[in-house]
């Protein structure tokens, strides 16, 4: 027997994985299977398991995931477990009896968004328990929803807190820069440099230019693989994730994410969007260390504010930044609210 069995066929940005690892955090025994390798390369993910492979190269859906593959393969192994946990909004169908499982789904990105009333019909008649893992997602009809955001290893991205030039390094390193605002951060980007001569001495610009974005908007050269980004963000002193009040085709988009928490994680003041502040206020507590820009006029007063700080007001808000995710955001926080809002509650069936 198994406690969890977590399911998906992408692990996008190895959040399942550090949610695997919460749970394991908590004494359950979770073996996470999906079917294709992460492209940014984290040293430790789920384990691919060919017969979830096979049956998404089956199914190549338009738009790269479907909803629904059936994995008959797998039937014993989900037997043996206690809850089966659907990951990234997809149902991996084993062909168990779901009525004598626990069943929890997970959702945090675009095919819960773009598709939430077909996926709250499926899903919805035979889950216990929803994870709403991004907050615009929230509140769209999910069962038993509970907002948990991505958990972050604190135990492996350790704080850099010391500056690594002697001018404050802004960084900017999005993985969809049309969606991420990319022009509007750079735009902003030159004209306090423009405008405020003064502080343009004071730091130096590390990210996609408008040469970039022209090249290609949606693809930018330095993608790179996780490893990789984890030591250019520990260069910076200053990390914008996103600024973004805008849609993603027509709906509500523009939260922070997992670059946010890596960042604060590792010790760096952190410039992202969000919508919903009230509700983090409301499930996490008023100790959010992010600042918050969802605008160029935001941006450029965020920007100005923190490059006029002095070294230790700077060091302040940068120690800050890391004790906000480890009380509240690391995987072992993060499987103690798991417990708190979900398992604990879980009582055996049959």
């Amino acid at each position: 027997m198994i406690d969890v069995l977590m399911l998906c066929i992408n692990d996008w940005a190895n959040t399942g994985w550090r949610f695997s690892q919460a749970l394991q955090h908590i004494g359950l025994d979770v073996l996470f299977l999906k079917g294709v390798m992460h492209k940014f390369m984290y040293p430790e993910q789920g384990i691919i398991h060919p017969d979830i492979v096979k049956a998404h190269l089956a199914q190549k859906p338009e738009g790269g995931e479907a909803l629904y593959y059936s994995v008959p393969e797998l039937n014993e192994l989900a037997r043996s477990a206690n809850v089966i946990h659907f990951r990234d909004t997809c149902i991996i169908d084993t062909g168990v009896d779901l009525e004598k499982k626990w069943v929890i789904a997970q959702h945090g990105g675009r095919i819960y968004r773009q598709h939430n009333r077909k996926v709250n019909r499926e899903f919805n008649q035979f889950v216990d328990a929803t994870i709403i893992q991004c907050p615009d997602l929230w509140g769209l009809g999910a069962k038993n929803e509970h907002l948990i955001y991505y958990p972050v290893d604190t135990n492996r991205i350790k704080p850099v807190y010391e500056p690594q030039d002697d001018r404050l390094i802004i960084g900017h390193f999005p993985s969809m820069p049309t969606w991420k605002g990319t022009s509007v951060i750079y735009e902003t980007i030159l004209k306090i440099g423009k405008e405020h001569p003064r502080l343009a001495e004071k730091f130096a610009y590390f990210g996609p230019t408008h040469e970039d974005l022209n090249n290609d908007p949606n693809k930018w050269m330095w993608l790179t693989i996780w490893s990789n980004h984890l030591k250019r963000i520990a260069m910076c002193d200053i990390l914008i994730e996103t600024v973004s009040k805008t849609a993603q085709d027509d709906l509500p988009y523009g939260e922070w994410g997992n670059q946010a928490l890596e960042a604060a994680a590792m010790g760096k003041i952190v410039i992202t969007n969000t919508l919903t502040a009230d509700l983090y206020r409301k499930e996490y507590g008023p100790g959010c260390a992010l600042h918050v820009a969802n605008d160029a006029t935001e941006l450029e007063a965020q920007l100005i504010k923190i490059l006029n700080m002095g070294g230790d007001e700077m060091m302040e808000h940068r120690y800050k930044s890391r004790e906000w995710v480890e009380k509240y955001h690391s995987i072992e926080k993060t499987g103690e609210r798991l417990w708190e809002k979900i398992y604990k509650h879980l009582k055996p069936k049959g």
